[in-house]
């Protein structure tokens, strides 16, 4: 085995022992190999390989991102921007969104809309908590912390408002 072939072997070995501790996309694997020093063309070759037995996948990657980060209450602005930032182009980030709604009603299950899943982090921002205009306004920064976007936010604040004004603890 020569110089080239043993170099190939060391990056396929470095992004598959990369690869074990989570999912990862082709873009993670590529900087990881970059800054572990491989060149271009040793990571190009290592993608192929690993694409072509299926141990990256970015559209995969996308909706299994998807489920975890809309499950831990984050808004669709934010699960965008976290995929662009892990290398996944607007198109895989569009496609794996429509994806992750089919297998959810294929299984039965409804995917909750943004504005629900919005309001129902709003409830339990303010849990147990008097509704009034402190509560109300930490309430919209953090649902924009998660990164949702306005026009939910100001829908999740406003039926907020509107518990206040009632004086209820309960939403109709």
């Amino acid at each position: 085995m020569d110089d080239k072939e043993k170099r190939f072997e060391r990056a396929k070995e470095t992004a598959l022992n990369f690869l074990t501790h989570s999912m990862r996309t082709e873009e993670q694997v590529r900087k990881r190999l970059g800054d572990k020093g491989f060149v271009s063309e040793e990571a190009d070759y290592v993608i192929a390989f690993l694409k072509e037995f299926g141990y990256i996948d970015d559209f995969e990657y996308a909706v299994s991102y998807i489920e975890y980060a809309a499950g831990k209450g984050h808004g669709a602005r934010r699960i965008k921007d976290e995929m662009r930032r892990r290398g996944i182009d607007r198109n895989t980030i569009e496609d794996a969104f429509y994806e992750h709604e089919n297998r959810a009603s294929e299984l039965g299950s409804e995917v909750a809309s943004e504005e629900e899943r919005a309001f129902a982090e709003a409830l339990r921002i303010v849990s147990g908590k008097e509704i009034d205009d402190k509560i109300i306004a930490k309430t919209g920064r953090r649902l924009k912390t998660l990164g949702y976007e306005s026009g939910v936010i100001y829908s999740a604040v406003g039926k907020l408002m509107k518990m206040k004004g009632n004086g209820d603890d309960e939403f109709e």
